[in-house]
């Protein structure tokens, strides 16, 4: 290719940048690729610092990439005060709460804004990233990859790659990312002893991580409500928890314990966690 077309073809991506960065839909790509930065920044900083930084920095872009998408599902010609429709529209709340954008927006909001009492929760971003490279890779492949500086054939490889890790891996990514939010409630088990240390010194955090770990108690039952992969996650768990139970290695009152007792708390503190009715259920993107 000669240095002519080469700088056509760098003109003919610039062009389509331009063009691209007109839409909302544009700048939550760019929201998905820097949150993919800050959670590998976070990881890296990790193993040095204890900062929050990159990890709150993830959770902004996940929030202005879910608000975007929020405002044109909900109040794409309600302006910057559509919020206030909220309090008066008591249908919009129902179709809000039962909105998985908005039960991740809300997920990282909480996390967001505890942050700075309890730090970064274990595996938080975990799930956020796993959706955001799938979002990233299909923006590119569907808005840039045909106005990338590459011949046909490089084009043609790029795209039947990305095609090929989409349909191949899409599930198992539904999956991991339902197993990292159930695993969620693992992280705050670990912190049981601490907050027992800290409830009289630092009662603060104690409230905090227990108002976080209720709020991932009550993601998780909507998603399990209304996700099968959620719902193929929890049986997994539980048929693995029976699996050791009855081994044969441990007291069988513990799989009575398990089966009826916990169980049945479990279900009598979440019975009343439910999904809002609506006339009319607006599917999310």
């Amino acid at each position: 290719m000669s240095e002519k077309q080469n700088k056509v073809q760098a003109k003919s991506f610039g062009q389509t940048i331009a063009t691209l960065a007109s839409s909302k839909q544009f700048y939550w790509f760019v929201g998905h690729v820097l949150e993919i930065i800050f959670f590998i920044l976070n990881m890296v900083s990790s193993f040095f610092s204890r900062s929050a930084k990159y990890y709150n920095c993830a959770l902004v872009a996940v929030l202005f990439t879910y608000g975007i998408v929020i405002k044109q599902i909900h109040f794409k010609n309600s302006g910057i005060f559509g919020i206030g429709k909220v309090a008066r529209d008591r249908e919009l709340r129902a179709r809000l709460v039962r909105d998985d954008n908005v039960q991740y927006f809300l997920l990282a909001l909480v996390f967001l804004l505890s942050s700075g009492t309890i730090g970064g929760v274990a595996g938080g971003l975990y799930s956020f990233t796993i959706f955001s490279i799938f979002h990233v890779l299909t923006y590119f492949q569907t808005n840039l990859l045909g106005s990338m500086p590459l011949n046909k054939l490089q084009q043609q490889n790029w795209n039947a790659k990305i095609n090929h890790f989409t349909s191949t891996y899409n599930q198992q990514a539904l999956l991991m990312a339902a197993n990292a939010e159930f695993l969620l409630l693992s992280g705050f088990l670990f912190t049981i002893p601490l907050m027992f240390v800290q409830i009289f010194r630092i009662p603060l955090f104690v409230v905090v991580n227990t108002s976080v770990f209720a709020a991932v108690v009550v993601f998780l039952k909507l998603r399990y409500i209304s996700n099968r992969y959620t719902q193929e996650i929890v049986s997994q768990w539980d048929m693995k928890i029976n699996q050791v139970l009855l081994s044969g290695k441990l007291p069988s009152s513990l799989s009575e314990y398990y089966n009826i007792r916990l169980k049945g708390l479990i279900q009598k503190l979440t019975d009343p966690i439910q999904l809002p009715a609506v006339a009319s259920v607006k599917k999310s993107n």
